[in-house]
């Protein structure tokens, strides 16, 4: 069960002094990097090593207004204390040896209280994994997603994956979007971690795998309000491999050869017997 912690909405009255006019009464959000910080340290105590990344998360203002998004939820990285001991770490791998990311989303409610929320790591994820957090507009519906950007730090068989999460004002959890492995498989059977973009295919919004020419591509479904994987799509986006040629009939030029004509014939030396 998740477990969640709550900071209220603070309300700060400004007034004038001297023969100035008193100032318009203004509201402030906490600021939820830091109350989510503040909740995470409580909640993990001793377990908690670092908070290692810090990303604000825009908010779109309602329908209506003129004032610019403001960072109203803030998504946190963190490393916990390791849970191994040194003789329990496999063979050649030391305590240092790669980051053990995780990810907390703290996003106000309808009542302004900041509520954090533990993020399970992704189904895809090897193990230890590094998170790089960042906000963009994934589905272009004007409103920044949370994307997720994950790696092992692996060289030889590298992992990468790719999570994205909306959130909304007034949700106090964030939805998964997205969640697979960066990578595709060519023609020849090789397996490479693509890029990816955003893009539209067919007039569905798409999160696009591109790996040296070979593509992966998932579209949008209004239905789950998921990205799921578009096989048509991918089929049409990726080249084809060129056919085989038939194998050549018996008595017939092979393709590419003329056929042979009563010239010809006529050309071929003749030989009689004595």
């Amino acid at each position: 069960m998740v477990r969640t912690l709550r900071r209220g909405l603070a309300v700060v009255l400004l007034t004038g002094c001297g023969g100035g006019a008193d100032v318009a009464p203004q509201s402030t959000t906490p600021d939820a990097c830091k109350v989510g910080e503040a909740q995470l340290a409580r909640q993990l105590g001793p377990e908690l090593k670092k908070v290692v990344l810090r990303t604000p998360l825009p908010m779109k203002p309602p329908p209506g207004e003129d004032a610019k998004p403001a960072p109203s939820g803030c998504a946190l990285v963190y490393e916990p204390v390791g849970e191994e001991m040194p003789s329990e770490l496999p063979a050649g791998e030391t305590m240092e040896a790669g980051a053990d990311h995780q990810l907390a989303i703290a996003l106000a409610d309808s009542a302004g209280s900041v509520v954090l929320t533990m993020i399970d790591p992704s189904k895809p994820s090897p193990g230890r994994v590094r998170l790089v957090a960042s906000a963009r507009d994934v589905d272009a519906d004007g409103q920044a997603e949370l994307v997720i950007e994950e790696s092992d730090g692996e060289v030889e068989t590298p992992y990468r994956g790719l999570r994205v999460f909306a959130y909304a004002p007034g949700v106090e959890r964030a939805r998964e979007l997205f969640a697979q492995a960066l990578k595709v498989t060519t023609a020849e059977g090789l397996t490479i971690v693509p890029t990816w973009k955003t893009g539209a295919i067919d007039g569905k919004r798409a999160i696009i795998y591109d790996g040296a020419g070979t593509y992966a591509i998932y579209t949008f479904d209004p239905g789950t309000r998921t990205f799921t994987f578009d096989e048509a799509a991918t089929a049409a986006k990726n080249p084809k491999p060129a056919a085989e040629p038939a194998p050549p009939i018996e008595g017939q030029p092979a393709p590419g050869e003329a056929k042979p004509t009563d010239a010809d014939a006529e050309k071929k030396p003749t030989f009689e017997l004595p």
